[in-house]
C-alpha cells in the first residue's frame, strides 16, 4: 500500500515539475523575444510546438494558444519565424489532404490559422475534407464549428446542425454532466463559471442558428428550457 502511494506521489510530483519546467520554458522564450534574440527564440517555439506533448500532455491547450501567440508575435518581428509558422501549417494541411492526418492534426492546423488570422483557410480545408474524407470531417466538426458559424457559412452548417433543438438536447446533456461533476468534485468557482458561460454562449449560438433557419418555434423552446436550467 505504501509503495503504491509513494509511486502515485512521485508520478504526480514529476508531472508537476515537468509542467513547471515547460511554463518556465515559455517564459524564457518570451524574454528572448523581448530581448530581440529572435533566432534562438524561433528554435524554442518550433521545439515546443513539435515536442512539448511528449514531455507534458497537459500542456496541449497552452501549446495551441499562448505558445502560438508567442510564435506569431515573433513572426511579426522576425520574418523567418512567420515563414516557419506558415510552413508548419502548410505541412499539416498537406498531410490531411493526402489522407495521412487525424483530428489532432486538424486542430493544430485550425489553431495555426487562427493565430495567423487566416481562418478562411481552415474553412476551405474543412470543405475539402467534407467532400473527400467525410468520416474525418465528422470527427473534426466541433473543432471548426465556431469558426464556420462566425463566418456564417450556412450551407455547411446545415449539413452538421440539421435540427437545432436536437443539437441543444445534446448540449444540455453535456452541461448537466459537467455540472454534476463540478458539484461532486468541489471544482473551483472559476471552472464552474466557465462551464456555465460556455453553455450560455453555445445555447445563444443555437438560438441564432434556429432563427437563421426560420425555425422560430425551436428558438423559443431552446430559450425557454435554457432559462429553466439556469434559473434565469
Amino acid at each position: 500500500m505504501k509503495t503504491t502511494i509513494m509511486f502515485i506521489f512521485i508520478t504526480l510530483l514529476s508531472s508537476f515539475l515537468l509542467a513547471t519546467d515547460m511554463q518556465k520554458y515559455l517564459h524564457d522564450t518570451e524574454a528572448m523575444i523581448k530581448s530581440a534574440k529572435y533566432k534562438k527564440a524561433l528554435e524554442r517555439v518550433e521545439w515546443f510546438h513539435a515536442h512539448v506533448l511528449e514531455y507534458e500532455p497537459a500542456m496541449s491547450a497552452v501549446r495551441l494558444s499562448y505558445a502560438l501567440s508567442d510564435w506569431k508575435t515573433l513572426g511579426d518581428l522576425y520574418l523567418p519565424a512567420l515563414t516557419s509558422m506558415k510552413q508548419t501549417r502548410d505541412k499539416g494541411e498537406k498531410l490531411l489532404l493526402n489522407g495521412e492526418g487525424n483530428k489532432a492534426l486538424f486542430h493544430d492546423v485550425v489553431s495555426l490559422n487562427e493565430a495567423l488570422d487566416e481562418e478562411e483557410k481552415s474553412i476551405s480545408l474543412f470543405r475539402k475534407l467534407h467532400r473527400e474524407q467525410n468520416e474525418l470531417a465528422q470527427k473534426c466538426w466541433y473543432i471548426i464549428k465556431d469558426t464556420i458559424i462566425k463566418h456564417e457559412d450556412y450551407d455547411i452548417i446545415k449539413l452538421y446542425i440539421q435540427d437545432p433543438l436536437k443539437e441543444w438536447k445534446k448540449l444540455k446533456s453535456r452541461y448537466e454532466y459537467t455540472k454534476r461533476f463540478d458539484q461532486e468534485h468541489d471544482v473551483d468557482t472559476f471552472s464552474v463559471n466557465f462551464h456555465r458561460d460556455s453553455f450560455i454562449a453555445d445555447t445563444i449560438q443555437l438560438i441564432n442558428i434556429a432563427k437563421k433557419y426560420n425555425d422560430i418555434e425551436s428558438a423559443k423552446i431552446i430559450e425557454s428550457r435554457a432559462k429553466k436550467i439556469l434559473n434565469n
